[in-house]
């Protein structure tokens, strides 16, 4: 288990998937920063339009920075590509206020099952 710092939007990561992100909000912001300082890892989760979920259902998929993509604006906006790595279930979270409310997880990751292709019969 780990924590890692959680973006939640409107999009589906998987591993080895590649998205672009604006980031502006100043808790992803906050995040940007941080991990630009350290390791340019964090998750993403989709958000749910279903609101009966409860956080030990929440799944996502970690992201590191593309580092050569990653560049601030100079009202403080970043642009950056990431790719998947490994999917993760949310065990619990909790917001920082010292990061803006940024949300962080405890997280397990899942090992993904190779996909075979069957064989023509």
């Amino acid at each position: 288990m780990i924590e890692l710092p959680l973006f939640f939007m409107d999009a589906c990561l998987i591993p080895g998937g590649v998205l672009t992100l604006h980031i502006f909000e100043p808790r992803y912001k906050a995040m940007m920063s941080r991990c630009m300082q350290g390791v340019a890892r964090f998750g993403i989760v989709k958000i749910r339009s279903n609101a009966q979920h409860s956080e030990s259902e929440i799944v996502g998929c970690s992201a590191e920075i593309i580092l050569p993509t990653a560049r601030e604006t100079d009202d403080g906006r970043w642009f950056c590509d990431v790719v998947g790595r490994k999917r993760f279930v949310v065990l619990d979270c909790h917001g920082n206020d010292d990061l803006h409310g940024l949300v962080f997880g405890k997280v397990n990751f899942v090992e993904d099952i190779p996909y075979v292709t069957p064989s023509p019969e």
